[in-house]
């Protein structure tokens, strides 16, 4: 049988598109209900700024160039001029340190295995964090090197599978506390399990990839819907703990942020937790459909 997306619009068109500049509005008073990473490096705002703080008028003054205005139903999406991201030099200059850095790491303990037959605790515990730098330095580099060369496409998915996906494939699943929780009534939405605009196989790698990187750390794996038209993951750990503790803490950020960017998200990082915000899709869908994204 023939799956048809029925749509009432274009905005499949915008969101489809990596790297977009776009807001969602409130018609009824013109507030901010989502921006795009894109959007808020345009703008000078940090992701973590409470959206609805926004106010149209605020906007207009740093005479944006709108490419297109757009109604979802009840909500207006405003798109703007720029739609790439840049990409900052540290990003490439950190992953390259880490792979060097572990590297030359796991070197060393090569040729100290070689004259000793003992290995002293210390070096094999330093070998042991090198392997594991290593290792998540290089998935971020194929994420990175597959997303530049292939370009996934974007469309429809349900949060939930690609963040169970994600689940299934890391070795540190039985560390993983995992909630759903709505701040509004699902009803609102039209369905419980949120529709983002994604792509599967990418992006449960790369929540893989995250939850690799938190090593021994217990992670809290919070599914969020925060209103009508966006959800939020939030992966904390310890409250007393710091991110910045665990080795490559310096690259996390750019990746996040650039892997976020390209499918039209808006992240940011706190002291313990990384925190990712997707719109959701806002086109009509047919039930079959909606069946076949769960």
């Amino acid at each position: 049988m023939k799956i048809v997306i029925k749509q009432r619009n274009e905005s499949g068109s915008i969101s489809i598109k990596p790297f977009n500049s776009f807001i969602i509005l409130s018609p009824i008073d013109d507030v901010v209900l989502f921006f795009t990473q894109v959007f808020a490096e345009m703008l000078g705002v940090h992701p973590s700024v409470v959206s609805s703080t926004i106010s149209l008028p605020s906007i207009q003054k740093f005479d944006l160039e709108i490419h297109s205005n757009e109604t979802l139903g009840r909500y207006i999406l405003q798109q703007f001029r720029k739609t790439s991201f840049n990409t900052d030099k540290l990003w490439v200059e950190e992953l390259i340190h880490e792979l060097r850095t572990a590297s030359l790491t796991i070197d060393l303990g090569a040729h100290v295995l070689a004259d000793n037959e003992h290995l002293a605790p210390v070096l094999l515990r330093k070998l042991l964090r090198a392997s594991h730098r290593q290792k998540i330095a290089t998935l971020i580099a194929s994420d990175f090197l597959q997303l530049n060369a292939i370009s996934p496409s974007i469309h429809p998915i349900s949060l939930v599978k690609i963040l169970t996906g994600g689940l299934s494939h890391s070795p540190f699943t039985s560390q993983v506390k995992f909630f759903l929780s709505s701040s509004i009534k699902t009803d609102v939405i039209g369905h419980v399990n949120p529709i983002i605009w994604g792509n599967f196989y990418f992006l449960s790698n790369f929540f893989t990839t995250l939850l690799s990187w938190f090593e021994t750390e217990l992670v809290t794996l919070e599914m969020k819907i925060i209103n009508p038209v966006s959800v939020q993951v939030t992966m904390s750990i310890h409250e007393d703990h710091f991110l910045s503790d665990i080795q490559g803490f310096s690259l996390i950020p750019h990746y996040l942020q650039y892997i976020v960017a390209y499918f039209n998200g808006c992240s940011w990082v706190t002291q313990n937790s990384i925190k990712i915000l997707f719109p959701l899709v806002l086109f009509e869908l047919t039930l079959d459909k909606i069946y076949s994204l769960l």
